[in-house]
């Protein structure tokens, strides 16, 4: 009988922070944490939308893994799927929840319905819910930017996970809720002038670029051979 393949491909919910995730990956992840916070001068609460120029550019467990290192923090935090197109972040929590954000955009919800408790600590989730016919006109409502308030005046951080600016204009409709933006960007990946492009979309829109995470840098040293999670800021 042969070996079992120990080289299994692994599955994006596998990349999710745990107490088996690898000692770089934790760390480069708190590291971002702090660089995150001291991007801010003024006090209180704030939203952080996560962003990239292309799908399969990891931004969807970016944004998560550093909502969960700020929850390990003992910040109050809230991960809102904004992606009402094709959701991640219920995939990669493993959550069957059918309603979600459109359903609170709608008017057929309400927040607290909708908070949902998580296993790491301090954070909680609002998922995308059902796909609707126009996301880009419920994400641009009144209501989008009511409930990030709300939740500002709850959370300490509120965590939007946008769809890739490349592809759909969501994302820069979104960066009018932010307080700052993150551009994730995977080496061999992201292609160098459309992301270019994206930065000028989110500068004419007055987004506040606070920096750039570098997903799947290989870094080659002391007992560290690669890591995910390098953050640049501006």
């Amino acid at each position: 009988m042969g070996k079992r393949n120990q080289n299994k491909p692994s599955s994006p919910a596998d990349r999710v922070l745990s107490k088996d995730s690898s000692f770089a990956v934790r760390e480069a992840y708190k590291t971002l944490r702090t660089n995150l916070e001291f991007s801010f001068s003024q006090t209180g609460s704030k939203a952080l939308l996560f962003t990239s120029t292309s799908q399969g550019e990891g931004k969807s467990t970016s944004c998560l893994n550093a909502a969960i290192t700020f929850g390990e923090a003992g910040f109050k935090t809230v991960l809102i799927d904004c992606d009402l197109r094709r959701p991640n972040v219920g995939p990669l929590l493993k959550f069957n929840h059918r309603e979600g954000l459109s359903s609170l955009l709608t008017g057929h919800s309400q927040i607290n319905d909708m908070l949902i408790p998580t296993e790491h600590p301090n954070l909680d989730v609002i998922v995308s819910g059902r796909i609707p016919p126009n996301p880009a006109e419920l994400l641009s409502s009144d209501a989008m930017g009511e409930l990030v308030e709300r939740l500002k005046s709850y959370y300490d951080y509120v965590f939007l996970d946008a769809p890739p600016i490349g592809v759909v204009t969501d994302g820069m409709v979104l960066s009018r809720y932010a307080d700052g933006v993150v551009l994730v960007v995977r080496e061999n990946v992201t292609d160098k002038k459309m992301l270019q492009v994206t930065i000028g979309q989110l500068q004419f829109a007055k987004a506040k670029i606070i920096g750039f995470l570098y997903n799947d840098a290989v870094m080659e040293g002391k007992g560290l051979s690669k890591y995910y999670g390098r953050y640049y800021g501006k």
